[in-house]
């Protein structure tokens, strides 16, 4: 099919979409074609009557293979301990009598092996297992798919059935069986490990090569001779190399999408994502709709490359907003983002200007807006961050990760393209055009992202890849991604949709249910929120966004409710429970789900752990006077700030005649130990403080603490505990300490030193530098450093000024002055690796280096966890005040001011000096004659950083902060130089940093000489009073005295071994001149009258100039360069009894237009011929009778006229005489020159 098809016949979008399918298929087809097979090499296996399993190596194993093992334990309560560097894939828990666990793991074999891997199970009395080695397998992520599960007790196991996603891969089943047993394989595979414990455990894997991506179906294996329960696995390893794609043509009926997809929606009344007419209709003609779906296919970050092809539709409306392609963090359950311009991916805040506050997409990673209107390139509403352009009508925008209501900044984005991406007016589904967006992490360095668009004519870029890993304040690439389609319209709205979705990629998982995991307090009062996940992975690094259906339960307790009541069914990955509590209790909570076997886990906080404390009396800690359940504002470290710690009753009202010893602390929640679940020491550091309240005759339930703490903290809360209990409670609300300012200073970075000033040290232009902010409190006396400060600061984009005053260019992009961003903080100081890519100092403005993450836990709105942050959050959005104003801080940790710092110099210099000459003759040898203005000259010298960038300051006049660099550009020949002065039209300019022709076209740190970009300009290289030269070896020098010893390292293009001077190609430069010589002849005959270029040599004189196959002579005529005298009796020619004819360069004689120096009648080039014959014929004379002569002097050139009567130049004249003779006797001749 031609590229321009769909251009050429402009097919209605049902044909274009349904032609695309087509194309989709086809890819699919051969996705995989450059995949290797997964091969096996080898297996070993081992049984033990004990809980201790040594396993061989197979034999032959070797680097690049991947290792499978499966092991299977008794009793089911062992604790398996797997050997370093096993990757746990599945553990199925076969419970019945406490029967037996089966484990399956992988290893990637990168080096030398050990003889064997030993497996060890705590408590375990059997253990039976087996390695398999594979060849071919993929080494980044082998596993394609897996699943397991108990099974009941038979002599037959079925493992389940897998579904591949790519050709070339290999099945491998596992089967256990609480008996002494031997084992028949499923049919179709072939055994690989067969072995049993006499202790009663035996073990079988099987393998088959699955050659089509396809479902595998259910393998039954038999045992042999007891019937027993058991355990099977299930596993796909795919082959190395290929992509694995997912196509989704939206066909499965109108109304709810397939089990592919999770849904939901955040506002507007349009509901969930749904299939309309074989598209994915993300909103319809409606306002105010924010909504997401989310592939149920789990994306490896690490190594990956993630491809997404899709049509899109935005039609039949007043036209807004647009759609959102997203990669989030796999570990946070999807959630859209705000409705309008933020396409349901970055956030909104009323109080900065927007409509409604609401989060940005729950953990974000990167958002690929497709805007109609405009607004997701605008940094109003609530989303920051970045070098925003404002509202760009048809754009696409990219936005960076976020959290709530930070970060979600811009990265980069387009103009307003055409067409656009809507056509408003339309009721059927347009205008259909193809998008690819590819976010390329397979190096595992850079996420490199592009945008592609096809319009009807082939893919074109609208963003190039760039690398959008490395933009300031981009979070870490989490361990899987989701993908997930955004929908979102405001004021204005359109019907969007998606169809003929392609999502190709090395690595893709299906999803599904692994276990489920509870999130919990560990203590509370009254009443507690847990959250129940739908863990996809048994590390939970990923959530199941399908249906699931649970039972949850906590027992131990009498008047305990749960709300909702199970069965709880949700999608999304995660929900949420509130279990209240009638007096103290101490429940065990469980979940259980049909779909799945795995044990249930639970946490509170770092803990594992099931069970929740519920007490009589409780404690929380809020704001001066404010009641329970309320925020707690952002504090600043080594500020005292004052709390109310409540005694309460019931979880909810204040005890007022609460009477006991309290213990009070500051903790962070998240650690491991001295959480709010232990009494242990509080990883902050902070002592507890004892209070006894004292009842209805004093405190009444609530009394005032001052707490001071000096170290910076992101998440905080007060821990309270009775003295007598030792069970202790946080507070309601967590909170952020954060440091109140940031101090920046230039620091070494590897064995670059500091670049300080005064310049104690210098430094090349874009080598690596550190610059590092230390997080320091806001304590009266001399400030301290906040250990605890891990944020990562970011460079703001305005704030950085030179030297000069001028503005400097901050970010990622090739060509900005200063590039780099920090890393996260380590003991108070966040140190980043920059590079400035230019001369002189820079210093940075206060509060230019910003923070605006550190308290995330603070910038919350809404109802968060039982409690109310309102509208603006516990902080003041976009401050960095440290003054308190409606009893907040600022948000954002501002920064002091750096520098100067420096100075930096130029890393090197890049020279382009090249010649075009006027003539390329004779066997490709180049000259210019004098005075022809056609000597083509370029010349780019260029003072660059370490990264190839121009350093655009190095401009005089010069001063401590920018040293001389002394430039030098001349034409040599030999030892004679100063031969620019020769140059004219133009004048050869001066020579100068930031200087050379055009005037005004040149940026700093460079001399140039060009007519257009990278074209030569040409000059007259003029001629001397008297002939001189030549000037055959004429070569333009440029000569850089730089005092820091930066030389030049590249000419033309090539690295050079550094040098102070460099010389280009030569060229040659002639005085020239056009010499033609008197002829005579019979009538009867033609006669040729010789031309000679020639050019003046000082040794020599003048000598043919055999290189010149260029110049070209108007044929003289009568009108111009003939001469006739009229008939008498020594003269009867006339103008009609003669043409004068020359050679073309094709070599045909003419008589009109121009003969060249192309050799037609001599074999050296410098020659020429005018042949003058019969008007009539070119073979003949003028004729019998026709005697008599004709002066000749044709026009030529001003670089080839010669002061031939001694004072002024002008062309050669010479006579031709027909019927003349030369002495006696009479022999007419026809000379041949």
């Amino acid at each position: 099919m031609p590229s321009n098809r769909f251009a050429m016949f402009p097919f209605p979008a049902f044909v274009r979409q349904w032609i695309y399918g087509v194309m989709l298929f086809a890819v699919l087809a051969s996705g995989a074609a450059h995949a290797q097979t997964v091969g096996f090499r080898a297996s070993s296996q081992a049984s033990a009557q004990s809980g201790t399993l040594a396993i061989a190596v197979p034999a032959g194993t070797a680097s690049g293979d991947v290792m499978v093992a499966s092991i299977a334990v008794r009793p089911s309560t062992a604790a398996v301990t797997a050997p370093s560097g096993w990757t746990l894939v599945r553990q199925v828990v076969q419970g019945s009598n406490s029967a037996l666990t089966l484990q399956t793991y992988y290893r990637v074999v990168s080096g030398t092996e050990p003889a064997s891997y030993t497996w060890t199970a705590s408590g375990g009395t059997a253990a039976s297992g087996g390695i398999i080695s594979l060849t071919g397998a993929d080494t980044s992520f082998p596993v394609d798919a897996e699943n397991g599960q108990a099974t009941a007790s038979s002599t037959t196991h079925t493992a389940p059935s897998l579904t591949t996603t790519q050709a070339n891969s290999l099945l491998i089943t596992s089967h256990a069986i609480a008996a002494v047993d031997t084992w028949t394989p499923p049919t179709g595979m072939t055994e690989s490990v067969d072995t049993a414990s006499s202790a009663g455990l035996a073990i079988q894997m099987n393998t088959v090569g699955v050659a089509t991506v396809s479902t595998t179906g259910t393998k039954t294996a038999t045992a042999s001779p007891t019937a027993n329960v058991g355990a099977t696995q299930s596993i796909v390893i795919k082959p190395l190399g290929g992509l694995t794609c997912f196509t989704d043509t939206f066909s499965t009926g109108n109304g709810t999408p397939s089990s592919d997809w999770s849904v939901g929606n955040q506002g507007g009344t349009f509901g969930n994502p749904q299939i309309v007419n074989g598209r994915l209709r993300l909103t319809n003609a409606s306002s105010s709709v924010s909504t997401y779906a989310t592939l149920q296919r789990l994306f490896p970050a690490s190594g990956n490359k993630v491809v997404v092809e899709f049509l899109h539709y935005a039609y039949n409306g007043s036209g807004a907003d647009g759609v959102g392609v997203v990669l989030s963090d796999a570990s946070i359950a999807p959630v859209a983002g705000a409705y309008g311009g933020s396409l349901g991916y970055a956030p909104k805040r009323q109080d900065q200007g927007a409509d409604i506050t609401h989060p940005g997409f729950a953990g974000g990673w990167i958002g690929i807006g497709i805007d109609e209107f405009g607004n997701f390139s605008s940094n109003t509403e609530g989303r920051t961050g970045g070098s925003a352009p404002g509202t760009t009508l048809d754009s696409v925008a990219i936005r960076g990760s976020g959290s709530n209501y930070s970060g979600y900044a811009y990265l980069t984005g387009t103009t307003t393209l055409s067409p656009p991406f809507d056509v408003a007016n339309s009721t059927t589904a347009a205008p259909g055009y193809k998008y690819r967006v590819i976010v390329d992490h397979s190096d595992g360095v850079h996420a490199m992202t592009s945008v592609e668009r096809d319009t009807g004519s082939g893919y074109s870029y609208l963003i190039s890849p760039f690398d959008a890993k490395a933009q300031s304040g981009q979070a870490s690439v989490p361990t899987n991604w989701y993908l997930s389609f955004t929908g979102a319209t405001g004021g204005q709205y359109n019907i969007h949709e998606i169809a003929n979705l392609q999502v190709c990629s090395y690595t893709q998982k299906t999803v599904s249910l692994h276990h489920l995991e509870i999130d919990q307090d560990g203590s509370a009062c009254g009443s507690s929120t847990a959250t129940i996940k739908a863990c996809a992975d048994i590390s939970c690094t990923a959530l199941y966004g399908g249906s699931v259906t649970v039972n949850f339960t906590a027992t131990g307790g009498s008047g305990t409710s749960v709300s909702p009541a199970s069965p709880i069914t949700f999608t999304g990955g995660q929900t949420q429970v509130t279990i209240t509590q009638t007096g103290t209790a101490t429940l065990t909570l469980g979940a259980t789900s049909s779909a799945t076997a795995n044990a249930t886990t639970c946490y509170a906080g770092s803990t594992a752990t099931c069970t929740l404390t519920y007490r009589s009396t409780c404690f929380d800690a809020v704001e001066n006077g404010a009641n329970v359940n309320t925020p707690i504002y952002t504090k600043l470290a080594g500020q005292a700030f004052n709390l109310d710690v409540l005694a309460l009753s019931g979880g909810t009202s204040i005890s007022t005649n609460y009477k006991g010893t309290v213990k009070i602390d500051l903790v962070d929640p998240m650690a491991a130990s001295g959480n709010c679940t232990d009494t242990n020491t509080s990883t902050l550091g902070y002592p507890a403080t004892t209070y006894t309240f004292t009842g209805n005759g004093g405190d009444r339930g609530r009394h005032t603490f001052t707490f001071n703490y000096a170290q910076a903290a992101a998440n905080v809360k007060v821990r309270m505990w009775d003295s007598s209990v030792g069970v202790p409670v946080c507070s309601s609300d967590n909170f952020a300490i954060r440091p109140a300012t940031l101090n920046l200073a230039a620091v070494s970075s590897g064995s670059n030193a500091a670049p300080n000033n005064p310049p104690s040290t210098k430094l090349a232009a874009g080598l690596d530098f550190g610059i590092a902010a230390t997080a320091v409190n806001g304590a009266a006396s001399a400030a301290t450093i906040t250990s605890g400060y891990v944020g990562t600061p970011v460079m703001g984009s305005s704030g950085v000024t030179a030297h000069d005053g001028s503005a400097v260019t901050v970010g990622t992009a090739s060509g900005s002055q200063l590039t780099g961003k920090f890393a996260a903080g380590t003991g108070g100081v966040a140190t980043g690796t920059f590079q400035y890519n230019d001369v002189g100092t820079f210093s940075v403005a206060a509060n230019t280096v910003l923070d605006s993450t550190f308290t995330a836990v603070d910038q919350v709105t809404g109802i968060v966890g039982n409690v109310d942050h309102g509208t603006t959050g516990d902080c003041t959005a976009s401050s960095i005040s440290n003054a308190l104003s409606n009893s907040r801080y600022g948000c954002n940790i501002g920064s002091s001011t750096l520098g100067p710092v420096g100075r930096f110099y130029p890393d090197h210099y890049e020279v382009q000096a090249q010649f075009t000459p006027a003539c390329t003759g004779v066997g490709n040898a180049s000259f210019t004659y004098m005075d022809n203005d056609a000597l083509g000259i370029y010349i780019d010298v260029r003072a660059k950083s370490a990264n190839g960038s121009t350093t655009k300051l190095l401009v005089p006049p010069f001063s401590s902060s920018v040293a001389a660099v002394g430039l030098a550009v001349d034409l040599v020949n030999g030892t004679t130089n100063g031969l620019t002065t020769r140059l004219a039209n133009p004048s050869f300019p001066t020579v100068a940093w930031k200087g050379g022709i055009p005037t005004g076209s040149v940026t700093g740190g460079a001399f140039i000489v060009q007519s257009a970009a990278a074209m030569p300009e040409t000059f007259t290289f003029s001629r001397s009073t008297s002939p001189d030269g030549p000037y055959d070896a004429l070569a333009i020098t440029t000569t850089v005295t730089d005092l820091d010893g930066s030389m030049i390292t590249f000419l033309n293009g090539a690295a050079i071994t550094p040098a102070a001077s460099v010389a280009s190609a030569t060229t040659r430069v002639r005085y020239g001149r056009l010499k033609l010589s008197s002829a005579f002849g019979s009538e009867l005959l033609p006669l040729s009258m010789p031309f000679i270029a020639q050019y003046w040599d000082s040794s020599l004189g003048w000598i043919t100039n055999s290189y010149d196959n260029c110049t070209a002579i108007p044929v003289p005529t009568s009108a111009s360069g003939l001469t006739f005298y009229g008939s008498s009796a020594s003269n009867k020619l006339a103008s009609t009894d003669l043409a004068a004819r020359m050679r073309t360069a094709a070599g045909a004689l003419t008589s009109s237009g121009s003969g060249i120096f192309s050799g037609g009648e001599s074999a050296f080039g410098g020659n020429g011929r005018l042949i003058l014959t019969s008007s009539a014929s070119a073979n003949a004379g003028p004729g019998a009778g026709h005697y008599g002569y004709v002066d000749v002097a044709p026009v030529v050139p001003s670089w080839l006229q010669y002061k031939w009567n001694g004072t002024s130049n002008s062309g050669p004249s010479a006579r031709a005489t027909f019927g003349g003779y030369k002495g006696s006797p009479v022999i007419y001749v026809r000379e041949i020159y």
